[in-house]
């Protein structure tokens, strides 16, 4: 069962034929997060590594010309710290013009309604420090921070 989406939306479920679509999300996610200067090109190798018909996706498209305007990108891993069985989120992007009008939430709702039909016990994903809009996001949606991802640049 779908969550309900705002007036004017409907879910389709999407397909690893998707692909083409799907790389535009990553790399626009990419793009507002890090600038117009970030690489993209391990997006599509991330995709052939992980996009298969375990890894769910589902689009958001507008009712009346059934047009793509956001995604959900899912599958399983396992918590590391207590081993418990979690789908990771790899994507959640909405288009800009359709923002602010409860479909990102949506999208997160859909996820979390997936993991417990799968029996995981939680949700995981990865957001970029200087994306404020997104960490408030996902915070309203019951997100904690868990843990830090550190690196350094050599």
């Amino acid at each position: 069962m779908a969550v309900a989406l705002p007036a004017g939306y409907d879910w389709q479920l999407g397909h690893p034929c998707d692909r083409t679509q799907l790389l535009d999300y990553l790399q626009a996610s990419v793009r507002e997060s890090l600038g117009s200067a970030s690489p993209l090109g391990h997006l599509s190798s991330t995709l052939d590594r992980f996009l298969s018909r375990e890894t769910p996706i589902w689009w958001v498209v507008t009712a009346r010309d059934r047009q793509i305007v956001g995604g959900l990108w899912a599958g399983r891993s396992q918590e590391q710290r207590r081993g418990d069985r979690q789908t990771h989120v790899f994507l959640v992007y909405v288009e800009p013009s359709h923002r602010r009008r409860g479909l990102a939430t949506a999208l997160l709702m859909q996820a979390e309604e997936w993991a417990r039909a799968q029996g995981d016990h939680g949700l995981s994903l990865q957001v970029y420090a200087d994306n404020p809009g997104a960490i408030a996001l996902y915070q309203r949606a019951g997100f904690s921070v868990e843990s830090l991802n550190l690196s350094k640049p050599l």
